[in-house]
């Protein structure tokens, strides 16, 4: 097997990749959320702070005060193709967190998505 060509590798620990297929993925994470959703921002942050808290946010701690690490059943993940790029997508952990990959090299803002409306309509409230 050839060499692989470092242009194909996604995770880099920048905020925007570039991928051989042309996509620019961007990444953030809302600021603010918990403490004022009005004010609440997006953040950019590098893909690897976004892929661990996105993993962080499929768990939550075992209510009986054990170590153990459960489903999190409040999580809610949205695709936003149409907004963000194809493969672009929402995800937020049901309370503080939420996080955005853009696919189209577009910050949320540009594409229309403010955190707290985006957190309102993913948890089933208005938006």
């Amino acid at each position: 097997m050839g060499e692989v060509d470092p242009r194909a590798r996604v995770l880099t620990g920048q905020h925007t990749v570039r991928t051989v297929s042309g996509a620019v993925l961007r990444f953030f994470l809302a600021d603010a959320l918990p403490l004022d959703p009005a004010a609440a921002r997006w953040k950019p942050v590098a893909d690897v702070e976004f892929q661990l808290a996105y993993e962080a946010s499929l768990f939550t701690r075992d209510p009986n005060g054990t170590a153990a690490l459960r489903p999190n059943t409040q999580r809610v993940q949205l695709a936003l193709d149409a907004l963000a790029g194809p493969g672009s997508f929402f995800w937020s952990d049901g309370g503080a967190e939420a996080g955005v990959m853009t696919t189209n090299g577009k910050t949320p803002d540009a594409c229309g998505l403010v955190p707290a409306a985006v957190s309102a309509r993913a948890l089933g409230g208005a938006s």
